[in-house]
């Protein structure tokens, strides 16, 4: 945007091109009001029918969640290629009109990978699960999106066997995520034993973890209370250098409370440059529930001083200890 004002203070008109970059630029960072003023220079410059920009306005309206005028700009487009088509359907199943996506989706000419997906995504998020596994199996040329996307439909639904089966079937084609989205669905329906045992098999493919691995793996390793586990993660972190943000952070605090090991949550606590709400939750609960309460009352104190506004879950923090 900088670039752009420097642009403009310089005399230097803007092109088609430079309309394109500025709209995904808006998409991404949902800058609503800026991506729909150049809307306006767009008609103004009387490149409104430009089938390329047509289609970016398309993607920054679905992006920002302004289904309405998405729809209006699909609708006057007086050519519609396979771009604007999967744009629409993905952003018609994003917002549940499953039904309208499908529609477009049946109507559309030359239906590719990213077509499918769409509407396999679409079913699997408003919960028709046998919707989704129909698209599926009709699906000529399934990629490994196609398969998570499934297997992420059934855990949601605490269907872990048939995910399982999915999963089992699809040979070499997995990926990290694939992996994550199993372990995930493991822990989300606490069979915590499974989530575990299948890192073990992730780790025998020579399949590298993420965050994502290790958030899911520290939330068995809580629940269970397996501590040898949890540090076992921690050090995995350190020695890939994983970088620990707010939530994996979080994760391994809750972890460390969990299983009584409160100088280690409080070493991962004070080295986080960013603490949110529940970071300072999951610190003080810990405290609280061991007997610090000295402890948790200066955390408490610590945490108005760095403006983060307490909850609920602060208090019965704050009340373990008496």
């Amino acid at each position: 945007m900088t670039y752009y004002k420097t642009m403009l203070c310089e005399n230097v008109g803007p092109d088609k091109s430079t309309f394109v970059m500025l709209l995904r630029v808006c998409a991404l960072s949902n800058e609503k009001i800026m991506g729909e003023s150049f809307h306006c220079q767009i008609i103004k410059m009387g490149f409104e029918f430009d089938l390329v920009l047509q289609t970016g306005l398309l993607n920054f309206y679905s992006k920002v969640g302004n289904l309405e005028f998405a729809k209006r700009v699909f609708v006057e487009m007086p050519e519609r290629d396979a771009v604007a088509h999967n744009v629409m359907i993905s952003a018609l199943g994003k917002h549940g009109f499953v039904s309208d996506a499908k529609k477009l989706f049946d109507e559309m000419p030359g239906k590719n990978l990213f077509s499918w997906n769409s509407m396999i995504s679409g079913y699997c998020k408003l919960g028709d699960i046998n919707a989704a596994r129909s698209t599926f199996d009709c699906n000529p040329v399934k990629d490994v999106v196609s398969w998570n996307t499934m297997i992420d439909g059934y855990c949601k639904l605490g269907k872990l066997t048939i995910a399982r089966e999915l999963f089992d079937s699809m040979g070499s084609v997995k990926n990290t995520v694939t992996w994550n989205t199993m372990i995930t669905g493991y822990v989300q329906c606490r069979d915590f034993h499974r989530a575990i045992s299948t890192f073990h098999e992730m780790q025998a493919e020579n399949v590298r973890p993420d965050d994502v691995t290790m958030i899911s793996l520290l939330s068995a390793s809580a629940h269970l209370g397996a501590l040898d586990m949890g540090n076992w993660i921690y050090a995995y972190i350190r020695c890939r250098n994983i970088r620990i943000n707010v939530v994996l952070g979080n994760a391994l605090i809750d972890m460390f409370c969990k299983c009584g090991s409160i100088e280690a949550a409080l070493s991962v606590f004070h080295g986080l440059s960013v603490k949110n709400i529940f970071c300072w939750n999951s610190i003080i609960l810990g405290l609280g529930s061991f007997g610090y309460g000295e402890e948790a009352m200066t955390a408490f104190a610590d945490m108005k001083k760095d403006g983060i506004k307490p909850d609920g879950v602060t208090f019965v923090g704050l009340f373990e200890w008496v």
